[in-house]
């Protein structure tokens, strides 16, 4: 046997003399492949001999798995297709067309990346180098993502919604929501430019990318606002543009990418039902730190507290017993509330509106805007908190009740 031969060669040698061993006395047109296969006329000894013999060609034989990455080795270049070996007895065909958009040209002896598509009916393999680099970038994308790696994409296009940018050699979708932290107009503006940003949303079934650019910036701008409100404190003076109104309180700009709120209770003094009525989008002004919520970078402002207290003024304008005049402001079930002096209110309770032992409604006896004489019950400056009365001002017809109904009796 011959000393060059390969494994797989002195193997196929071994066989074909074991065949012509079993059949050496018959022609080969009456060839019989089950007298082989079941070994008829061998001796036990024989038989274990041709299964190891068998057995070890079988493992020389590698098997071919679709849609799987091989390593190719380029044997020929014939007009316009490449010949691959991949290790496996039949050799692949590829076009020169699927290297078009290579930088330079595939030549003999060249290692390439090729993947099985499927084998035909004669038993050759149809193999692709496009959709072996796709599957490779195809893992690289999902590998990205898993780990949340930041990543470069080439803006090709623009698409309803949005922009269609090319990754690893993969479109993906760039949303008009992802592209900026504020709404983007004009999305050629981005068209043929490179960026950078995160993978956001793969669909495994569909082969959809979903990327982000907007996603990088909020968290720089995050980064940037930790940093600043690590600086602020609590009773600081901040100089403010109001940004936006809502009917609880107004968002105040007070730069690096920081908006404060500050609630309708602490606007002004005196009761408003909207902050629209004190502040307007667009206005420049001084607000105080509330308190400052470091975890979600949450600055709580006032801009009343920057104003004199009207509470702190009272102390020589009200006293237990007083009789003062006051404008209803907010009517309730429970009572309303009457605002004595600008920013002082006092709660008229229910049960302080009549003599009557059965009570209605606050609503029955009083309406918001009305001008009512009150008496000062009882008052807390530090709490900033006072009871009023309505009915104290007449007399009580119940102490005078037994005289009256002994002077019924005598007059009838």
């Amino acid at each position: 046997m011959d000393k060059n031969m390969s494994v797989e060669e002195k193997n196929e040698s071994l066989i074909l003399k074991d065949i012509i061993n079993i059949n050496k006395n018959v022609k080969l047109s009456n060839f019989d492949w089950s007298s082989y296969e079941l070994g008829l006329g061998l001796s036990k000894e024989e038989q274990e001999e041709r299964k190891k013999i068998e057995k070890l060609y079988s493992d020389t034989i590698s098997s071919i798995h679709e849609f799987y990455i091989y390593n190719g080795k380029i044997i020929k270049i014939i007009d316009r297709n490449i010949v691959i070996d991949f290790g496996f007895k039949a050799e692949g065909v590829i076009s020169l067309n699927e290297f078009r958009d290579e930088k330079k040209l595939p030549k003999v002896n060249d290692i390439i990346e090729v993947i099985v598509e499927k084998l035909d009916y004669k038993g050759r393999c149809i193999i692709s180098y496009n959709k072996a680099k796709k599957l490779k970038y195809w893992e690289i994308i999902q590998e990205k993502f898993i780990k949340n790696e930041i990543i470069i994409f080439f803006v090709a296009a623009r698409t309803k919604g949005g922009l269609i940018v090319v990754l690893f050699g993969i479109e993906c979708f760039l949303p008009g929501s992802q592209i900026y932290i504020k709404p983007v107009k004009d999305f050629d503006f981005y068209v043929g430019k490179t960026m950078e940003g995160k993978i956001v949303k793969i669909n495994n079934k569909k082969k959809n990318v979903v990327v982000s650019h907007k996603i990088l910036i909020e968290k720089y701008i995050e980064i940037k606002k930790k940093k600043l409100i690590s600086k602020l404190e609590t009773g600081q003076v901040l100089r403010g543009i109001v940004k936006n109104i809502t009917h609880y309180g107004s968002f105040i700009d007070i730069g690096g990418g920081i908006d404060g709120l500050c609630h309708i209770t602490d606007i002004s003094w005196v009761r408003i039902d909207h902050p629209s009525e004190k502040l307007e989008i667009g206005q420049t002004i001084n607000f105080v730190i509330l308190s400052i919520d470091k975890i979600k970078n949450r600055v709580q402002l006032g801009l009343k507290q920057l104003q004199s207290n009207p509470w702190n003024s009272l102390e020589d304008e009200i006293k237990k017993g007083k009789v003062v005049i006051g404008t209803v402001t907010v009517v309730t079930d429970y009572g309303a509330f009457v605002e004595i002096f600008p920013g002082v209110e006092g709660l008229v309770h229910v049960s302080e509106m009549s003599w009557a032992k059965k009570l209605r409604s606050s609503q029955y006896y009083v309406k918001i805007g009305d001008r009512i004489k009150v008496l000062i019950l009882n008052y807390d400056i530090s709490d900033q908190k006072m009871s009023l009365s309505l009915k104290r001002l007449t007399p009580n017809p119940w102490e005078n009740i037994k005289k009256n109904i002994k002077w019924a009796q005598f007059i009838l």
